[in-house]
């Protein structure tokens, strides 16, 4: 659905233009086969678990790394805290509106990790929530660091919808370059930003909630002037 909506925004504002006259013939249909459904469907998988296994196993293996490297830090009972973990609370001010606060690094940090495959993000929280416990207390502190359904909502939203993996960004660099590519991650993580907020916001309404939604809706609106200003400009350098 919001491909579809963000394509009709890139219609009626960066590739604004009459539209033009094209056919193609559409080949004639078949009834797949038994045998081609199943050897399409074991490429797919085998090539998904050799990228994304790959891509998970070194995310995790950086992880724990930087996690084992601590510095003095007075937040903390302790008096120190990972380097890791202050990357993930250093993102908290950003995360804060859509119900992530600062104690709750861990989902900082996995948005890291998701940068390298989205695929990555499920396998960095378990990894940082388990500890050395099991999977029902990784499941436990996952619940106690979202602390709402609202907040955990907020978050599934920004992965969907926030900049793709750096495989999907390295193909728009090699076709497109670099401009498009840093359209891309910023356009689509600031719209994922946005819609985060409203959701949190909005499900877990409170007294700084219409300030929160004001602030994500004057966004949203300089989001889609700032289309048509971009449209505008690569249409008067190609007259």
């Amino acid at each position: 659905v919001m491909a579809l909506i963000f394509g009709l925004m890139l219609k009626k504002t960066i590739f604004k233009s009459p539209p033009g006259s094209f056919v193609m013939e559409l080949p004639a249909y078949h009834m797949p086969t038994f045998r081609g459904i199943m050897g399409h469907t074991w490429f797919r998988l085998r090539d998904f678990i050799l990228r994304a296994g790959k891509t998970i196993l070194i995310a995790i293996i950086l992880m724990n790394l930087l996690q084992l490297i601590t510095v003095p830090f007075a937040g903390n009972e302790s008096g120190e805290a990972s380097l890791l973990e202050l990357a993930g609370r250093g993102m908290g001010p950003i995360l804060e509106p859509m119900g992530i606060g600062a104690h709750n690094w861990q989902a900082g940090v996995s948005l890291v990790s998701g940068f390298f495959a989205k695929e990555a993000i499920v396998g960095t929280l378990q990894g940082l929530y388990q500890g050395g416990g099991s999977l029902e207390d990784a499941s436990a502190n996952i619940m106690q660091g979202f602390g709402s359904g609202a907040a955990a909502l907020a978050y599934m939203v920004f992965v969907l919808l926030y900049a793709p993996c750096a495989a999907a960004l390295a193909v728009l660099f090699k076709e497109h370059g670099f401009k498009w590519l840093a359209f891309s991650f910023v356009y689509l993580t600031i719209m994922a930003w946005i819609l985060a907020v409203l959701v949190y916001q909005i499900i877990a309404f409170s007294a700084t909630s219409l300030l929160w939604i004001g602030v994500a809706i004057l966004m949203a609106v300089a989001f889609y002037y700032s289309m048509k200003l971009i449209g505008r400009s690569k249409n008067n350098a190609f007259q």
